[in-house]
Protein backbone atom coordinates (compact mmCIF):
# COMPACT_ATOMS: atom_id res chain seq x y z
CA UNK A 1 0.00 0.00 0.00
CA UNK A 2 2.93 2.25 0.61
CA UNK A 3 4.38 1.33 -2.67
CA UNK A 4 1.07 2.49 -4.30
CA UNK A 5 0.51 5.74 -2.88
CA UNK A 6 4.24 6.20 -3.42
CA UNK A 7 3.62 5.96 -6.97
CA UNK A 8 0.79 7.87 -7.40
CA UNK A 9 2.38 10.82 -4.86
CA UNK A 10 5.25 10.53 -7.87
CA UNK A 11 2.45 10.98 -10.68
CA UNK A 12 0.96 13.20 -9.21
CA UNK A 13 3.99 14.99 -8.76
CA UNK A 14 4.87 14.54 -12.80
CA UNK A 15 1.45 15.73 -13.51
CA UNK A 16 1.67 19.28 -12.03
CA UNK A 17 5.65 19.48 -13.19
CA UNK A 18 3.95 18.78 -16.76
CA UNK A 19 1.19 21.41 -15.71
CA UNK A 20 3.52 23.98 -14.74
CA UNK A 21 5.97 23.30 -17.64
CA UNK A 22 3.16 23.95 -20.35
CA UNK A 23 1.89 26.95 -18.41
CA UNK A 24 5.37 28.26 -18.73
CA UNK A 25 5.71 27.12 -22.36
CA UNK A 26 2.57 28.72 -22.95
CA UNK A 27 3.32 32.00 -20.91
CA UNK A 28 6.51 31.69 -23.35
CA UNK A 29 4.81 31.70 -26.16
CA UNK A 30 2.40 33.92 -25.38
CA UNK A 31 4.98 36.89 -24.18
CA UNK A 32 6.94 36.12 -27.30
CA UNK A 33 3.84 36.36 -29.67
CA UNK A 34 3.32 39.92 -27.97
CA UNK A 35 6.99 41.38 -28.49
CA UNK A 36 7.14 40.38 -31.94
CA UNK A 37 3.66 42.21 -31.95
CA UNK A 38 4.88 45.15 -30.51
CA UNK A 39 8.59 45.07 -32.82
CA UNK A 40 6.46 44.67 -35.87
CA UNK A 41 4.50 47.69 -34.88
CA UNK A 42 6.93 49.46 -34.82
CA UNK A 43 8.54 49.12 -37.64
CA UNK A 44 5.38 49.70 -39.51
CA UNK A 45 4.79 53.06 -37.74
CA UNK A 46 8.33 53.78 -38.32
CA UNK A 47 8.21 53.21 -41.97
CA UNK A 48 5.00 54.89 -42.28
CA UNK A 49 6.96 57.94 -40.16
CA UNK A 50 9.34 57.58 -42.89
CA UNK A 51 7.42 57.91 -46.05
CA UNK A 52 5.62 60.31 -44.62
CA UNK A 53 8.62 62.39 -43.96
CA UNK A 54 10.05 61.20 -47.75
CA UNK A 55 6.69 62.58 -49.71
CA UNK A 56 7.21 65.61 -47.30
CA UNK A 57 10.45 66.25 -48.43
CA UNK A 58 10.07 65.75 -52.34
CA UNK A 59 7.08 67.70 -51.97
CA UNK A 60 8.94 70.50 -50.66
CA UNK A 61 12.52 69.72 -52.65
CA UNK A 62 11.43 68.13 -55.45
CA UNK A 63 12.29 65.05 -56.58
CA UNK A 64 15.82 63.65 -58.04
CA UNK A 65 16.33 65.38 -61.50
CA UNK A 66 13.82 68.51 -60.47
CA UNK A 67 15.95 69.31 -57.53
CA UNK A 68 18.95 69.45 -59.28
CA UNK A 69 17.60 71.30 -61.82
CA UNK A 70 16.35 73.73 -59.48
CA UNK A 71 19.77 74.03 -57.72
CA UNK A 72 20.84 74.44 -61.30
CA UNK A 73 18.38 77.57 -61.94
CA UNK A 74 19.18 79.01 -58.25
CA UNK A 75 23.11 79.11 -59.21
CA UNK A 76 22.64 80.71 -62.15
CA UNK A 77 20.00 83.17 -60.63
CA UNK A 78 22.57 83.93 -58.40
CA UNK A 79 25.34 84.53 -60.03
CA UNK A 80 22.99 86.78 -62.62
CA UNK A 81 22.21 88.91 -59.53
CA UNK A 82 26.34 89.46 -58.62
CA UNK A 83 27.00 90.54 -62.00
CA UNK A 84 23.46 92.92 -62.40
CA UNK A 85 25.15 94.39 -58.97
CA UNK A 86 28.24 94.71 -60.34
CA UNK A 87 27.09 96.50 -63.62
CA UNK A 88 24.84 98.45 -61.52
CA UNK A 89 27.40 99.56 -58.98
CA UNK A 90 30.03 100.43 -61.65
CA UNK A 91 27.06 102.38 -64.09
CA UNK A 92 26.53 104.78 -60.41
CA UNK A 93 30.08 104.87 -59.97
CA UNK A 94 30.41 106.31 -63.68
CA UNK A 95 27.66 108.29 -63.17
CA UNK A 96 28.67 110.05 -60.18
CA UNK A 97 32.20 110.24 -61.39
CA UNK A 98 30.28 112.46 -64.63
CA UNK A 99 28.08 114.72 -62.50
CA UNK A 100 30.67 115.34 -60.37
CA UNK A 101 32.90 116.02 -63.45
CA UNK A 102 30.23 118.69 -65.24
CA UNK A 103 29.44 120.34 -61.95
CA UNK A 104 33.47 121.06 -61.30
CA UNK A 105 33.28 122.13 -65.50
CA UNK A 106 30.11 124.58 -64.66
CA UNK A 107 32.03 125.57 -61.37
CA UNK A 108 34.96 126.75 -63.38
CA UNK A 109 32.86 127.90 -66.34
CA UNK A 110 31.18 130.69 -63.95
CA UNK A 111 34.52 131.41 -62.18
CA UNK A 112 35.92 132.24 -65.45
CA UNK A 113 32.69 134.31 -66.66
CA UNK A 114 32.69 135.85 -62.79
CA UNK A 115 36.51 137.45 -63.98
CA UNK A 116 36.32 137.37 -67.67
CA UNK A 117 32.21 138.86 -67.44
CA UNK A 118 32.16 143.05 -68.66
CA UNK A 119 32.27 146.06 -66.12
CA UNK A 120 28.64 146.56 -65.02
CA UNK A 121 28.11 149.65 -63.52
CA UNK A 122 28.82 148.87 -59.76
CA UNK A 123 32.53 147.87 -60.94
CA UNK A 124 33.18 151.06 -62.98
CA UNK A 125 32.01 152.26 -59.33
CA UNK A 126 34.21 150.89 -57.28
CA UNK A 127 37.05 151.47 -60.11
CA UNK A 128 36.87 148.06 -62.44
CA UNK A 129 37.19 145.64 -59.76
CA UNK A 130 35.29 143.22 -61.71
CA UNK A 131 37.68 143.95 -64.82
CA UNK A 132 37.25 143.05 -68.36
CA UNK A 133 34.68 145.32 -70.13
CA UNK A 134 36.04 146.50 -73.54
CA UNK A 135 39.58 145.07 -74.01
CA UNK A 136 40.35 145.38 -70.16
CA UNK A 137 39.96 149.12 -69.80
CA UNK A 138 37.32 150.09 -67.90
CA UNK A 139 35.81 153.71 -68.00
CA UNK A 140 36.46 154.35 -64.98
CA UNK A 141 40.29 154.60 -65.61
CA UNK A 142 39.44 157.03 -68.40
CA UNK A 143 38.12 159.25 -65.48
CA UNK A 144 38.96 160.63 -62.35
CA UNK A 145 37.66 158.76 -59.87
CA UNK A 146 35.96 161.26 -56.95
CA UNK A 147 34.06 159.23 -53.80
CA UNK A 148 30.71 157.78 -53.94
CA UNK A 149 27.99 159.66 -52.48
CA UNK A 150 25.27 158.08 -49.77
CA UNK A 151 22.95 158.05 -53.01
CA UNK A 152 25.16 156.00 -55.22
CA UNK A 153 26.58 153.52 -52.43
CA UNK A 154 23.19 152.10 -51.56
CA UNK A 155 19.58 152.53 -51.19
CA UNK A 156 17.10 152.67 -53.16
CA UNK A 157 17.18 154.14 -56.99
CA UNK A 158 20.88 154.55 -56.18
CA UNK A 159 22.90 155.67 -59.18
CA UNK A 160 25.31 153.78 -61.47
CA UNK A 161 27.75 154.87 -63.79
CA UNK A 162 26.79 152.69 -67.07
CA UNK A 163 28.20 153.09 -70.31
CA UNK A 164 29.98 151.07 -73.06
CA UNK A 165 33.53 151.10 -73.42
CA UNK A 166 35.08 154.65 -74.52
CA UNK A 167 31.81 156.25 -73.91
CA UNK A 168 31.27 159.33 -71.72
CA UNK A 169 30.35 158.17 -68.23
CA UNK A 170 26.83 159.74 -67.50
CA UNK A 171 24.85 159.44 -63.81
CA UNK A 172 22.05 157.94 -66.25
CA UNK A 173 19.79 157.43 -62.54
CA UNK A 174 18.96 161.44 -62.99
CA UNK A 175 16.95 161.16 -65.59
CA UNK A 176 15.67 157.36 -65.98
CA UNK A 177 14.18 154.84 -62.93
CA UNK A 178 15.91 151.80 -62.04
CA UNK A 179 14.24 149.61 -64.17
CA UNK A 180 15.21 151.29 -67.27
CA UNK A 181 18.56 151.24 -65.67
CA UNK A 182 18.75 147.74 -65.50
CA UNK A 183 17.58 146.93 -69.10
CA UNK A 184 20.07 149.70 -70.38
CA UNK A 185 22.71 147.67 -68.34
CA UNK A 186 21.61 144.37 -70.10
CA UNK A 187 21.72 146.19 -73.55
CA UNK A 188 25.41 147.22 -73.16
CA UNK A 189 26.68 144.00 -71.71
CA UNK A 190 25.12 142.58 -74.73
CA UNK A 191 26.67 144.97 -76.89
CA UNK A 192 30.22 144.18 -75.05
CA UNK A 193 29.79 140.66 -75.80
CA UNK A 194 29.00 140.91 -79.42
Amino acid sequence: AEDEARRLAEEERKKLRAEQEEARRLADEARRLALEERRRRAEEEEAARRAALKKKTFLRRGEGKRAAEQVKVAEVLRREKTENRTKWRERRDFTRAQRERHAAEEESRAMHQKFDAPATGADQLLGGIGGGGGGGRSPSSEQPRRPATAQERGGRGSMFYEAAPFEQVVPSSSFRGPQANQMARQQQQQQQQH
